[in-house]
């Protein structure tokens, strides 16, 4: 049965959405043409989406580090007391963790960035083979729905890593390296600079080179013999080179290296120097115990200057006087998330409230007049702790101070009653969908919500919120009289290894052992829709072991979008407490075949080597209620 079937369309409301949107583009200001963009870091992934978790999950050691800090062990699967799952970071999205090729979350993250007034993000990216080019390709066909630009921050380094080789065996040389840096970069011409998302400055297509990578003397002597037009009159994309040489402290005071040869080179190949992250040269204190370096508010504003007096203050009839001028913002750094990506070592700056943040904005405001763009560094990256996506921790307040300082960078007004709109409408997307895995007729609804999305894109604020709300009313209305749920917790009744479930018992490492539910339940779990969860106490002794849950699927991977294991329900690896500890990890609907089953009629398996006990599993089962009342 279809719960509250829509069959009529509401002109009248169609035709507001268009007088709203036409009025609204009419009113928006033009400004003065300067351009914000924000870096991304990728790619995190969901079991439900993927069947992987990517960056949500870190492991490693840190036995160079002078920290307390010793050992690195985030199991994003697992989910804490407080209900967070235990990602790779300080701070903690508001939305949970997320898939990054979600249409719905790209939407989030879009439409949020949009009401920020940042006008595009760009994807830190490889070459083609790799995994990141699917996280452009995802966020360019959203982008397109909704006036945003994609590029990239491509960190050419990968490419000079065994990355490449190990995608493509023949590549093995720097030679070769620097031939397929040539073919990415017109990949990223043909694919990425010559359409309509393309980040466009003063009418030329965008991209920040991170370097680690291809040498200047190799782009001398090779990449610029080669032309990378793009159609019509937009001649050729514009690099943004990153310049961050590490500096010293003198006297207490930290000096910046001279750049003047640094910024004179890669000008001269037509790239226009930008700074990156500060460095952080203080060595650990007593005020700093976990971190080996950190940066102060005095060294960051002083190692831009640099810029400022070498790139952005200079008259436009210098040497660089045709290059892109960009300015650079950071909120703030917490790499506790990786400790340097395995490197085991810990940066710090401290985001001061938001204070530092502010503060670097305005000091690049001060030379305003002479930028053409704006670039932050970063979007999403949680390991390295320098987000702005909105946050537990931290609210919407970086969001915020972009918004303000952006305005006043582009010379626009602003508000703020459309930030907090986005987060609203990605809840609502996924109560849509919950509806529907409930066979809950969902068509005019998620119309309904395309037209709110375009609202706020269009910065239609209070109408759109005025939809939001209506629809969060529809959605309480239809749970409350059209759902049932009902909750079976399971303990003693499972079966381990075709016995019976005894208290305390431990769960030998090194064996697989299976989980088998009875039949009914079984049955029942296939042919309904439930959120599921298995709970277990793990000894965690010994540095990084793993046990593995799995279950049956038959879910199999993409073709063409390279995904995990749909069968692993979760993974829990050990930070040598010597304790027993607890384990929460969810159970995908989408993920498990009840209807399948492993030896002794198991639904689940768990091996690896670690000792594990006390297995449990809690089940809320959501049906439609037999009898419907109550109209739209």
């Amino acid at each position: 049965m279809k719960g509250f079937r829509q069959t009529e369309i509401v002109k009248t409301g169609f035709l507001l959405l268009i007088l709203f949107l036409v009025f609204n583009a009419g009113a928006q200001q033009t400004g003065n043409g300067k351009k914000v963009y924000v870096d991304y870091h990728g790619t995190r992934y969901s079991r439900e989406h993927d069947g992987m978790l990517g960056r949500w999950s870190f492991y490693g050691l840190s036995g160079k580090s002078e920290t307390p800090l010793k050992l690195m062990c985030y199991n994003g699967d697992n989910i804490l007391e407080n209900g967070k799952h235990q990602i790779a970071a300080v701070h903690y999205p508001l939305t949970g963790i997320q898939s990054n090729l979600d249409p719905d979350f790209i939407e989030y993250q879009i439409l949020s960035a949009r009401t920020a007034k940042i006008d595009g993000i760009f994807i830190e990216w490889g070459f083609p083979e790799h995994e990141s080019t699917w996280l452009l390709d995802a966020f360019r066909k959203v982008a397109a729905k909704y006036h945003f630009e994609i590029g990239v921050n491509w960190c050419d380094g990968w490419l000079y890593y065994d990355w490449i080789t190990k995608l493509r065996p023949e590549i093995k040389t720097r030679e070769e390296k620097t031939a397929h840096f040539i073919t990415s970069l017109q990949y990223l011409t043909d694919s990425v600079f010559s359409t309509p998302t393309a980040p466009k400055v003063k009418g030329v297509p965008v991209y920040y080179l991170f370097g680690g990578g291809i040498r200047s003397g190799e782009y001398d002597s090779v990449v610029t013999k080669h032309s990378f037009r793009l159609p019509g009159a937009a001649g050729s994309p514009q690099g943004l080179r990153r310049v961050a040489e590490w500096g010293e402290l003198v006297n207490g005071r930290y000096e910046s290296p001279p750049l003047d040869t640094e910024f004179a080179t890669w000008e001269r190949l037509g790239m226009s120097p930008t700074a990156w992250i500060p460095p952080r040269v203080r060595r650990i204190d007593a005020g700093h115990p976990y971190w080996d370096n950190y940066a102060t508010r005095e060294d960051v504003l002083r190692s831009m200057e640099p810029f400022k007096a070498k790139v952005w203050d200079q008259p436009r009839d210098s040497g660089g006087s045709a290059l892109i001028r960009s300015g650079f913002v950071t909120p703030g750094m917490d790499n506790r998330g990786c400790g340097g990506w395995g490197r085991g070592h810990f940066f710090y700056i401290s985001r001061e409230g938001g204070q530092l943040y502010d503060d670097l904005w305005k000091y690049n405001l001060a030379s305003g007049d002479n930028l053409d763009m704006m670039f932050i560094a970063s979007w999403s990256d949680y390991t390295e702790g320098h987000e702005i996506e909105p946050t537990v921790e931290n609210g919407y307040r970086e969001l915020q101070t972009t918004l303000r300082r952006a305005a006043e960078f582009k010379e626009e007004s602003y508000t703020e009653k459309g930030i907090r709109l986005p987060l609203e409408l990605f809840r609502l997307r996924k109560a849509s969908r919950f509806l529907s895995d409930l066979d809950y007729e969902q068509h005019f609804e998620n119309k309904r919500l395309d037209q709110i999305a375009r609202l706020i894109s269009d910065g239609a604020y209070k109408e759109a919120a005025r939809r939001l709300k209506k629809e969060a009313k529809h959605y309480k209305r239809a749970t409350k009289y059209w759902v049932t749920a009902k909750k079976y917790s399971l303990g003693a009744t499972l079966l381990i290894n075709g016995q019976q479930q005894r208290s305390g018992v431990v769960l030998e490492a090194g064996k697989k052992h299976y989980i088998t539910i009875d039949e009914a339940l079984r049955k029942k779990f296939a042919g309904t829709y439930y959120e599921g969860y298995i709970n277990f106490e793990y000894l965690d002794s010994g540095k990084l072991n793993q046990t593995v849950v799995y279950s049956n699927t038959t879910r199999v991977k993409d073709p063409v979008v390279h995904t995990g294991d749909f069968s692993v329900v979760g993974e829990i690896r050990t930070a040598n407490s010597g304790q027993w500890k607890k384990a929460k990890i969810k159970l995908i609907k989408a993920n498990i075949d009840f209807l399948h089953t492993y030896d002794k009629a198991a639904s689940f398996k768990i091996a690896g080597n670690v000792p594990v006990r006390n297995v449990t599993m809690d089940f809320t089962v959501f049906e439609q209620r037999n009898i419907i009342t109550g109209r739209r």
